[in-house]
């Protein structure tokens, strides 16, 4: 009998730690997620910044062909 209570209170405590282990990673990739998706939202407006900036330099170089034509 003391085996089988010794054996359930190992295998409680093995489930509580494991329960917890879970929360905590769980926790971390929902962090994670949100840290990632700030660095896409970032990204993103910087890809936008950068496509205007392209155009504009396109623009400025198709100005200057047209002038040395």
């Amino acid at each position: 009998m003391l085996f089988w209570k010794t054996r359930a209170e190992r295998l409680k405590t093995a489930l509580i730690d494991t329960r917890t282990t879970l929360e905590e990673f769980q926790q971390d990739s929902r962090d994670y997620e949100e840290e990632l998706e700030r660095n896409i939202e970032l990204l993103d407006a910087q890809c936008k910044e950068l496509k205007g900036a392209v155009n504009l330099l396109q623009l400025e170089v198709d100005h200057w062909k047209v002038g040395r034509l």
